[in-house]
């Protein structure tokens, strides 16, 4: 980048540092030299951003494709860098002028704003910065400077990208304010990308950690009546992030001198911020635990002694065993209750307590029973993980006892049992 002093110009020259070989297309670069290349280009104030974001991302893709540094780039890679190099010698015509205006004044009745595009792809973020001086009825804009940077390695969705975007266009814009002598009246802040003034208009608090501090960032940096929408089309920053040809680069191209409605009153602009909905991008995850309560057949609270209980809840199986046979067409059970259907009940009622205050750890004691190699234990903040516990063959919750380890209880222990020694002197069921 050179200062031409005779017409007050900024113009850019080729050094003679590169090999004309390599820019002529008649010999391959390798990787080093893509990037010497690259880092030979002097542009500090980003006037040439959206020329070298081609090289920038080009560079990335010779990167990922994982050749070494001194290895030439391979057929479509050295494709793009030749349309590169042919457009290269475009930049020596340039003739961006040092001066912001030529016809307007300082005047303190100027109106003089800050006009920042933000913009990006899949291969990059951009931003590029104009000032607008208006007075009377003289327009001028000028270009101030850009920011372009290339999407990391590891994917980055679009919404998040256009965010980023904004933060970089946000930080230029502080940065040129600061810089500049001259007291900027307005500024206005230009996305393509209606989910970030979704985030901008909405609460934090709903989004994620990775939106909801760039917004917060943004909030601080700047107000939210000065972001607005713009459509792709006028969208200047799109010359840094999309392109399907090499940029123009001639002097009255729209990166250089501005979108053209900034060149026309505000009534001409596409200012539409008034109709923001909602997004449903990078919303914060909700955990909803279910559960099913089931309510027991029989109130426990209407009784105050265990027999009668035992007794109704026996009376209340008979029945419902009744009613399954008389569907199959079998014989119903009439009389006093027997000692096996109150052995039952009595079960069924130490299950329900013990699943109504241990139903994890007796779900884990279940599946080891039916697993082969048991993987998985009581935890251990667990009441019972100190205990000797296990699920006896009603399924009642039990807990071995010292008189266990006993020669002639174990021999007992060994024979079959009938429902009448459920309740042997080394067992002891758990119950809340």
């Amino acid at each position: 980048m050179w200062w031409d002093t005779s017409t007050d110009n900024i113009t850019f020259k080729i050094s003679d540092r590169i090999d004309a070989l390599l820019l002529s297309g008649t010999r391959r670069p390798t990787k080093r030299e893509v990037l010497r290349t690259l880092m030979m280009v002097f542009d500090p104030l980003g006037f040439i951003g959206h020329f070298l974001m081609i090289l920038k991302t080009l560079l990335q893709e010779i990167w990922r494709s994982s050749i070494g540094w001194d290895d030439s780039i391979n057929d479509s890679h050295f494709e793009k860098w030749s349309s590169w190099c042919v457009s290269l010698p475009g930049i020596t015509t340039l003739q961006i002028p040092r001066c912001y205006r030529t016809k307007s004044s300082t005047a303190k009745h100027n109106d003089i704003q800050l006009h920042t595009f933000v913009d990006a792809s899949e291969t990059g973020f951009a931003a590029v910065v104009y000032l607008r001086f208006q007075e009377d009825t003289t327009i001028e804009c000028a270009l101030v400077g850009s920011k372009t940077r290339v999407s990391p390695i590891k994917f980055l969705s679009i919404p998040r990208s256009e965010l980023q975007a904004a933060i970089i266009g946000v930080r230029l814009a502080e940065t040129v304010k600061q810089s500049l002598s001259i007291k900027i009246r307005q500024r206005y802040f230009w996305t393509d990308s209606k989910d970030v003034l979704c985030w901008l208009n909405s609460d934090l608090r709903r989004y994620s950690q990775f939106v909801a501090f760039r917004v917060s960032e943004l909030l601080e940096s700047s107000d939210v009546r000065e972001w607005n929408w713009i459509p792709s089309k006028q969208n200047v920053a799109d010359e840094g992030t999309k392109w399907k040809t090499n940029p123009d680069l001639s002097a009255s191209s729209r990166w250089f001198r501005g979108p053209e409605f900034l060149w026309k009153s505000t009534e001409h602009w596409p200012m539409s911020n008034s109709r923001i909905g909602v997004t449903t991008e990078e919303l914060r995850p909700h955990l909803l635990f279910h559960t099913k309560i089931v309510e027991p057949v029989i109130d426990l609270h209407r009784f105050s002694d265990w027999r009668k209980l035992i007794r109704c809840t026996a009376h209340v199986f008979r029945y419902i065993n009744n009613l399954k046979s008389c569907v199959y067409k079998k014989n119903v059970t009439n009389g006093p209750l027997q000692r096996r259907e109150l052995s039952d009940s009595e079960c069924c009622l130490f299950r329900m307590a013990q699943n109504y205050t241990y139903a994890d750890e007796i779900t884990i004691l279940s599946r080891n029973r039916l697993a082969e190699n048991p993987d998985k234990t009581i935890p251990r903040n667990s009441p019972l993980f100190h205990q000797c516990v296990f699920l006896d063959e009603n399924d009642v919750l039990r807990v071995r006892g010292r008189t266990r380890a006993c020669q002639f209880i174990a021999r007992d222990a060994a024979q079959p049992t009938n429902h009448s020694t459920t309740r042997a002197p080394n067992h002891t069921a758990y119950s809340s």
